[in-house]
């Protein structure tokens, strides 16, 4: 437990030993770990399990992954302010790609385990990662831990014996402090809130400055496997931009605060262009340069501290969107081919702002409503979803608020259980082709397998346990073949 003041109130400590495959003599028999289930404190009990344990293994490598899976499965309990595990180890895992080193298992864990899959369970369990690096033999395995951890795993050196006490004291002080302050950051780094006047009015843009930029946006990944894969979004072409950005927020959420701005960027008119082109001699150029004049909505998030404002942040919201766009588009389709159902849900077309400004500042763009339309909060990331009383108050048709659940429970399917998209809020209004009533969607949240996937708001499995909580089939998902897909 921790106390307001980041002390420990109670302490329990577990121990899980490990060797390698092929070692089966000893004690131990044929067992590959020794566990010491969670007790309190004790001296005596720790120095009774060491005392029993072996040495030895079947190659340069040792069952690292069973090790970490053995601590994962011990009793974690809910009511702890503080988890962490200290990971003592002179050799990596088995697979090559995580040493340097001889292996009998060259290809991996033999019982299929991957680390991709235990950090992301270590994260599901707030569990923090501290290694003692004994040989430098751990280094790329540690490397590529940190890329699944979400962080640089903090390392200390525990070669000479007498240096294990005060490094896991030291683990264990940082995990209290991050503890109680976990409500304030993001994974590892400290965040304060900026102190932002809210202005609900447009401004008068003739006083505004032009600034110049760059859009950045992001083509649909090429299959539903790609995005379950970790496939790469691929880059459009950066556009340039000049905009036009309100002084102040008219808005704020729990992550970020909305500016009006004005995209005023100069573009080819093709349409001009054309036309001139077919009234002129052959000599004549056929370009006509214009100049937008759109209301769009820019974000930045709402809070800030050192690593906080960075390119990656605002890059990973727009690549959440798009895997969205593309998951609606998808569904979409599978509505009309399998139940012959046409309707419409899409996700606002986002990009990515970098203005050149000093210091650089990084922004999220999209369009900007209508006053007219009635913004509606279908459901969040927690298990919420609009039930038929508010749909009826927000005027709301309840066909609309079933289709968009319908819609995060075809992506859990559609995903064979990876990932589900929440956190769905928007319009509805005139938004099809054919001028029907569809749905418009912005700001999605993913719950995702991989907790090192999709930012803070990704709650895991456990986010998805949480929809099914309040989820209750309707005749979309029954057209789709979802119901008791759980």
């Amino acid at each position: 437990g921790t106390g307001l003041r980041g002390h420990a109130q109670s302490m329990k400590v577990g121990f899980v030993a490990y060797r390698d495959f092929g070692l089966e003599s000893g004690d131990w028999g044929s067992e590959l770990h020794k566990v010491l289930p969670f007790v309190a404190a004790s001296e005596v009990s720790m120095k009774n399990f060491c005392d029993r344990l072996c040495t030895g293994g079947g190659s340069d490598c040792e069952d690292v992954i069973g090790g970490m899976d053995a601590a994962l499965k011990l009793p974690w309990s809910e009511a702890c302010g503080t988890k962490l595990i200290f990971h003592i180890a002179d050799m990596p895992c088995h697979g090559r790609e995580f040493h340097n080193c001889g292996d009998s298992y060259p290809n991996g864990d033999p019982q299929g385990r991957t680390p991709k899959e235990l950090f992301s369970r270590l994260r599901e369990k707030g569990i923090q990662y501290y290694f003692g690096k004994i040989t430098s033999f751990t280094e790329i395995m540690i490397q590529k831990f940190s890329v699944l951890y979400g962080e640089v795993i903090t390392e200390f050196d525990v070669k000479n014996v007498v240096n294990i006490k005060d490094s896991v004291i030291t683990a264990v002080s940082n995990s209290i402090t991050a503890s109680v302050s976990s409500s304030q950051r993001t994974v590892g780094v400290a965040r304060a809130l900026r102190a932002v006047t809210l202005q609900p009015a447009k401004p008068n843009w003739s006083t505004l400055p032009e600034v110049e930029g760059n859009f950045l946006s992001y083509e649909f990944p090429a299959s539903i496997k790609d995005i379950v894969d970790d496939v790469a979004l691929k880059r459009k072409k950066l556009k340039s931009a000049t905009v036009k950005i309100a002084p102040n927020p008219f808005g704020k959420g729990a992550e970020r605060i909305a500016f009006y701005g004005k995209d005023v960027s100069v573009y080819v008119d093709k349409e001009s262009s054309a036309k001139k082109k077919s009234g002129s001699s052959s000599s004549e150029t056929a370009v006509k340069l214009s100049k937008k004049d759109e209301e769009i909505v820019v974000k930045e998030y709402l809070h800030v501290g050192r690593g906080m404002i960075l390119a990656k942040r605002y890059e990973l919201s727009n690549q959440m969107q798009t895997v969205a766009a593309y998951l609606a588009q998808e569904f979409v389709k599978d509505l009309k081919d399998r139940a012959g159902i046409s309707k419409t849900i899409k996700f606002i077309k986002i990009r990515t702002l970098y203005l050149s400004v000093t210091p650089a500042r990084f922004m999220s763009c999209e369009r900007c409503f209508a006053p007219t339309d009635k913004f509606v909060r279908f459901s969040n990331n927690a298990g919420y979803q609009l039930m038929e009383d508010k749909a009826r108050k927000a005027g709301v048709s309840m066909e609309f608020a079933q289709l968009v659940t319908a819609f995060s429970h075809w992506t859990y399917k559609a995903t064979n259980k990876f990932l589900m998209v929440v956190d769905l809020e928007g319009v509805v209004g005139q938004i099809a082709k054919d001028g029907k009533t569809g749905v418009l969607l912005t700001d999605p949240a993913i719950h995702c397998t991989d907790r090192t996937r999709y930012g803070p708001m990704n709650h895991g499995p456990g986010g998805m346990k949480n929809f099914f909580a309040s989820h209750t089939c309707n005749e979309f998902c029954k057209k789709l073949g979802l119901e008791g897909f759980v």
